[in-house]
């Protein structure tokens, strides 16, 4: 009787196919990584971007004190 259920059983995985099944497994498990990583680093550019961009807006409406000093400086003395 234990003859006759044996051929229903399947045959346990070769050594190789268990290394390629845990290559792939590890492969996409880094790729995740991967891709989780830039997408932090996406959104910190884009953060950065936009302080920058408002920095830049702030410095323009500041007064420019370096040409102003250069104006007084390059105008002749009366």
């Amino acid at each position: 009787m234990e003859n006759v259920f044996s051929r229903y059983q399947p045959s346990p995985p070769e050594a190789a196919d268990i290394l390629v099944v845990h290559q792939l497994a590890q492969d996409f498990r880094l790729e995740m990584d991967h891709r989780e990583r830039l997408e932090q680093y996406h959104l910190w550019y884009c953060q950065v971007c936009q302080q920058h961009q408002q920095e830049l807006e702030a410095m323009a409406a500041e007064t420019n004190l370096l040409a102003w000093f250069r104006q007084l400086w390059r105008q002749p003395p009366e």
